[in-house]
């Protein structure tokens, strides 16, 4: 093949894969549009307000404080995110502006994953594709549009793994800072990147340490600089976050913990297979290993001890499929050695990866391509006949996003016709924080609702333990009324 050949060549790879990004992209942002926001997203929103789930009616947004306070007892997340979407919001509350700060964290985790595989394969081609690995990821919810911070840390994921070998080239102090403030900002999201936040520091000081050229005194001192910002993250999300939120590390009733059967078999059998090859990696792809075993063990731990999950499904599994996308692909490049540089591989690349996104679409549903599957409660809302209707009872799960709607996002201008918030009566829940005595709010809702005359109206089974007494008949699809 001539020059003018390979070069034409690698000018259709690139376009393809650019379209290819573009249409994916497109085709994620769809759920931008949902003007919904379910109970995770709801409350992450009135957090980021300085408020709660159950704040009353047209409450006065707080500032900082406010937002540390509410994430700390009703989250069970470092806060960082509630912090950022904080300051988004001035601009505007809207569902697509909002939501559009986890579409620009998940772009930035494309953007990250490219520039990682470019440092350990050494590949452009390769890396410039990599990235859409990012629409593999498989469950419910979705990393890209959804109001939390599962692409925030995905980001960090990808931008920590970028940062180990960043600096192995470079890191002069002033890049040791930078990065490190960078990937403070990062565990911040939530405490999986906390974790995995301080094992790729662990690597970062470990390459400090390895560089024959600097003194001791150099070493410490760089070492220091890098350190220093993090500790201090760390500190202050034990405070302000994990000590209040839960203290003693108790599991959570919501949570898989530890991935089992065949999806875990399948995983060992291909980590196995990696080390097994290890006399024919590259260095960099043998660092990447043992990054990603490290990374691996330290999660069964945590998982098998009930402290964070392990699991390669939905938001909580992104990191550590994303982490297996990424080794598998460093792993066969450095496998075919030269032959990566062949137009051949890198179209069989790009291929590979389109099948990969379509069969994890099938099989599981991609979730980052995958509709929507929260509830539509605007449209809900604007179906309630309201002429005829005294007062609408709200589950605690449903007052979030009904509270969203009318004081926020698309039902502001019809709030008036509906009555709002006159008409409407909020059922409340209760902080989120373990190991500490509360309010039976489930046993008090009943306890009003069973109250309530024959033909009241109440939405409900917007969370799976909503309260609905046995006296409430489903006349429609999350609407009940008293018999």
């Amino acid at each position: 093949m001539t020059h003018i050949e390979t070069r034409n060549n690698r000018k259709w790879f690139y376009a393809v894969t650019c379209t290819l990004y573009a249409v994916l992209l497109a085709y994620a942002a769809r759920n931008l549009t949902a003007e919904t926001l379910w109970y995770d997203e709801a409350g992450q929103f009135f957090i980021a307000k300085g408020l709660n789930h159950w704040s009353e009616p047209y409450a006065t947004s707080g500032g900082i404080a406010d937002v540390i306070y509410s994430n700390s007892h009703y989250n069970q997340d470092p806060g960082g995110y509630g912090l950022i979407l904080h300051f988004w919001s001035m601009v505007s509350d809207s569902a697509i502006w909002l939501k559009t700060l986890s579409f620009i964290f998940f772009i930035g985790a494309i953007i990250f994953t490219c520039l990682a595989v470019k440092l350990i394969t050494g590949n452009r081609a390769v890396s410039a594709a990599s990235g859409l690995i990012l629409f593999a990821l498989w469950g419910n919810g979705s990393q890209c549009h959804e109001l939390r911070a599962y692409s925030m840390e995905l980001c960090g994921m990808a931008y920590g793994l970028w940062m180990i070998f960043h600096l192995r080239k470079n890191n002069s102090l002033s890049q040791l800072l930078a990065c490190s403030l960078a990937l403070s900002a990062f565990v911040t999201a939530r405490y999986t990147m906390l974790m995995a936040g301080g094992l790729y520091s662990c690597f970062v000081v470990y390459s400090i340490w390895c560089n024959r050229i600097d003194t001791s005194r150099q070493k410490i001192i760089k070492s220091v600089v890098f350190g220093l910002p993090l500790l201090c993250t760390a500190t202050y999300i034990y405070v302000y976050a994990m000590s209040i939120q839960n203290g003693g590390i108790a599991p959570l009733s919501y949570i898989g913990y530890l991935e089992t059967g065949k999806r875990s078999i399948i995983f060992w059998v291909l980590a196995v297979a990696i080390v097994a090859t290890w006399r024919k990696l590259t260095p960099d792809t043998r660092l990447l290993t043992v990054i990603f075993w490290t990374f691996n063990l330290m999660f069964v731990a945590l998982g098998a001890l009930k402290m964070l999950p392990w699991n390669f499904f939905g938001n909580k599994g992104g990191p550590f499929i994303w982490m297996l996308y990424v080794m598998l692909l460093c792993w066969i490049c450095s496998l075919m050695g030269k032959r990566t540089s062949s137009t051949a591989f890198q179209w069989s690349t790009l291929a590979a990866l389109c099948l990969l996104i379509a069969g994890v679409s099938a099989v599981y549903g991609a979730s980052n391509l995958q509709p929507t599957e929260y509830f539509n409660t605007a449209e809900l809302l604007r179906g309630i006949d309201y002429d005829n209707t005294d007062t609408i009872y709200t589950s605690r799960g449903a007052s979030p996003e009904v509270r969203y709607l009318f004081e926020y996002g698309s039902l502001r201008k019809m709030a008036k016709e509906a009555g709002y918030p006159d008409r409407f009566h909020m059922l409340k829940g209760t902080i989120h924080c373990i190991g500490i005595r509360k309010r039976d709010m489930k046993k008090e809702n009943g306890a009003i609702l069973d109250s309530l005359p024959s033909g009241s109206l109440l939405l409900s089974k917007f969370l799976g333990n909503d309260t609905i007494p046995e006296s409430y008949t489903e006349i429609s699809e999350r609407i009940y009324v008293k018999q």
